[in-house]
Order: structure tokens, then C-alpha cells, then sequence
């Protein structure tokens, strides 16, 4: 095995120190700081100051240990201003004051959570802001205090690029067995076709026959 360059050492170093994952639709996903309690964790802040499309991540490892992410705790984004998007996620209940207050350039929020979590004043300038929710619930959102305050609700963009997936496969699906029932009917009219001729030409050679 090659040993590594001292390049290599610290661009590895760079990585680790870094406060986000990127992933390929380039949502980052935050390593925050977390209190655990009851077997549930909870989002403080973050190490650092967060930018572009954030993820709040759907769970905490602590010692081996798993705890779901219930809560994004007072203040935990505030002044994050250059945060344009963020997704939080379904294990998400409740969302303390400010914890989004003054992200200006926010524009779009992801909220996974088929119910609406608990909210007090945890967003600013809802009207001008998209929330992006589980189809089924939009109702629910539009009625439930703070999430109903936001400009637009929509479904969830990734449910609808599946629906639009599943409907072209069904359709796909239709066709293929259209086809196969196109093929069979011609291929019965064909043997049914042979049949004719058949019966034609013994009925032919019979009628010779008896000429004979």
C-alpha cells in the first residue's frame, strides 16, 4: 500500500474538519451540536455558521448509541444568513423560537413530518418562503399555526418526480401488455387465416376427387 503525501494528509484533514457532507444534488447535511435526553436528541447550533442548502440530519450517533432528531431547539439557525433551503426531517416534533429567525436569504423549507411539528415563531418572513411538504398533509399545514403563514405550500418535490415515475412506468406497463395483445390477435388471425386456406384446399382436393 502507498504511503500517503503530506497533500493528501491535509486535504483528508480539510474533509474532516469540515462542517457539512455533500451529496450529489448538493444539499449539504449539518454536523451540529446536540444534547441528548430520553433517548431523543436535540439541535443546539451548529459548529459553524451554515450557507446554500442545508439537510437537518434524522439522527444522532453518541457512542455507539442511535437517537432520532425530535427537536431544533431555540435560536439554533439564527443569523444564518446565508442559508437558502433547508429539509428537516420526519422525526422532527417541535421547533423552538427563532431557530430560523433572520436567515434572509431562506427561501425554501422541506418539512418531511407527515404532522406538523410544534412551532413557535421559529421562521421569519414566512410569506415571501415556499413550504415543501408530504402531499397527504398539505391540509394539515395550511391549518396548523406558523406553517399556514408561509407564502406557498406545495407537495414535496421528490414525491411528485416518484409519482411522475411510477405513472410512466404504468403506462410503459400498458403499452407492453397492449402490445402483447396486438401481437396475439395477429398472430390468430394468421393460424385462423391458415385454417381457411387449409380447409379451401382440402375442400378443393375432395371436390376433385369426386369429379374423378
Amino acid at each position: 500500500m502507498k504511503s500517503l503525501s503530506i497533500k493528501h494528509l491535509l486535504a483528508i484533514a480539510a474533509i474532516a474538519c469540515c462542517s457539512v457532507n455533500l451529496f450529489a444534488n448538493n444539499t449539504k447535511v449539518i454536523e451540529p451540536n446536540v444534547s441528548v435526553n430520553a433517548q431523543k436528541a436535540s439541535i443546539k447550533s451548529t459548529k459553524v455558521e451554515c450557507s446554500g442548502d442545508i439537510q437537518i440530519p434524522d439522527s444522532i450517533t453518541e457512542n455507539s448509541t442511535k437517537y432520532p432528531v425530535t427537536e431544533i431547539t431555540d435560536g439554533a439557525f439564527f443569523k444564518h444568513n446565508k442559508i437558502t433551503s433547508v429539509i428537516i426531517p420526519g422525526t422532527v416534533e417541535f421547533i423552538g423560537p427563532k431557530a430560523f429567525h433572520a436567515c434572509n436569504r431562506l427561501k425554501s423549507v422541506t418539512c418531511s413530518n407527515p404532522i406538523p411539528p410544534y412551532c413557535i415563531e421559529a421562521f421569519s418572513n414566512k410569506a415571501n418562503m415556499t413550504l415543501y411538504v408530504p402531499s397527504k398533509s398539505i391540509n394539515l399545514y395550511r391549518n396548523a399555526d406558523e406553517w399556514k403563514e408561509f407564502g406557498s405550500i406545495l407537495p414535496i418535490k421528490n414525491s411528485s418526480k416518484v409519482a411522475k415515475k411510477e405513472g410512466n412506468k404504468n403506462k410503459a406497463d400498458k403499452n407492453k401488455s397492449k402490445s402483447k395483445k396486438d401481437s396475439k390477435k395477429k398472430d390468430s388471425k394468421k393460424k385462423s387465416s391458415k385454417d381457411n386456406k387449409k380447409k379451401k384446399s382440402s375442400s378443393k382436393k375432395k371436390q376433385s376427387n369426386s369429379r374423378d
